[in-house]
């Protein structure tokens, strides 16, 4: 099968001139031209359509990139592609440094990235400011940077709050992440938590607001904490935990069952990432429902107007949350 350069060869001229002869998007001479047609068809040559199609694809690609992907978000991020006609790459950002994001996008493989609860900021603030980019899932602390989010800290303090109104008062809050390394979505969920305390004239134990690396140790970590609360003396123990993952929230049910601790008459649980499998748990587990799938079709038609250059000014997008109460909280 003849190549290229065969042709360029057989034409007396560069392979880059064959190329821009078939494409049709350089000026070629029309001496050149009939030289190349002639090659072309006395080698019976037949271009690479598939991966010239692929070329001119890939500034309509985006990357997604996150520690782990929702689902239903997922789908709402595809559906919008397909309705905008990109494709979408995925990144597991446990696998890659920040110098593999930009050197996707300026290798053509992408023209923009949405992060799905990118736990790194340093790393969107330093591709933010090259390139196209949305966060999806939590707000973000920084200039000219778009996101869509709920609003986390309002979500959390209705939560705490209802939890004090069935008289809890010794509440836990197991944060994703480390002290030195928490999104904006953490830090906001701790405010709110903190405020309904100080808002319901409620002490706040320093010893119940935890962090759990939960995507690094998998359940381990999870259950050492359930551990932990569990072993401390009745009069010491936390009355309700509230779990930012919700893996870590069925960590939590699942200990607490071992140990002999009724759910919710001696401790209540609850998550602040509702999924389908929390009305199958036993107890079903109360949680903060967020809109993923809508979420991630607003993410992506935002990156594709941010790629496009149909929006220049930054947009923090707030979607409603809705606590669902069930029997993990119920008094």
């Amino acid at each position: 099968m003849a190549s290229i350069k065969d042709v360029a060869r057989l034409a007396g001229v560069s392979p880059m001139t064959v190329s821009r002869t078939l494409n049709n998007n350089y000026p070629v001479s029309a001496q050149t031209r009939e030289k190349v047609l002639k090659a072309v068809k006395a080698l019976d040559y037949e271009p690479n359509v598939m991966g010239r199609n692929l070329r001119n694809a890939r500034n309509k690609t985006v990357l997604v990139a996150g520690l782990g992907f929702v689902e239903s978000m997922l789908n709402g991020i595809y559906r919008a592609a397909a309705q905008l006609d990109y494709e979408v790459i995925l990144m597991h950002t446990r696998h890659f440094g920040k110098q593999d994001y930009g050197r996707r996008i300026k290798n053509g493989m992408a023209s923009g990235i949405l992060f799905m609860n990118m736990m790194e900021e340093g790393i969107m603030a330093e591709v933010n400011r090259t390139f196209s980019m949305v966060q999806c899932g939590s707000a973000v602390n920084m200039p000219n940077a778009c996101s869509v989010s709920i609003d986390d800290e309002a979500a959390v303090h209705q939560l705490t709050e209802q939890l004090l109104k069935q008289g809890c008062r010794r509440i836990a809050l197991v944060s994703s992440g480390t002290e030195d390394i928490m999104l904006q979505m953490t830090v906001s969920r701790r405010k709110g938590f903190l405020k309904a305390l100080v808002d319901n004239r409620t002490e706040t134990d320093p010893r119940f607001l935890v962090h759990c690396n939960f995507l690094r140790d998998d359940f381990s970590q999870a259950a050492q904490i359930a551990n932990w609360f569990a072993s401390l003396p009745p009069d010491e123990q936390p009355d309700a935990v509230i779990c930012e993952q919700n893996q870590i929230a069925i960590a939590c049910l699942s200990v607490f069952r071992e140990k002999g601790l009724a759910v919710p008459r001696q401790i209540a649980v609850a998550s602040l990432d509702d999924q389908p499998v929390n009305e199958i748990l036993r107890p079903t587990l109360t949680a903060i429902r967020h809109p993923y799938e809508a979420m991630g079709r607003e993410a992506m038609q935002l990156l594709v107007a941010k790629i496009e250059g149909r929006m220049n000014v930054p947009r923090q997008i707030i979607f409603k949350h809705e606590l669902v109460w069930r029997d993990s909280t119920a008094t």
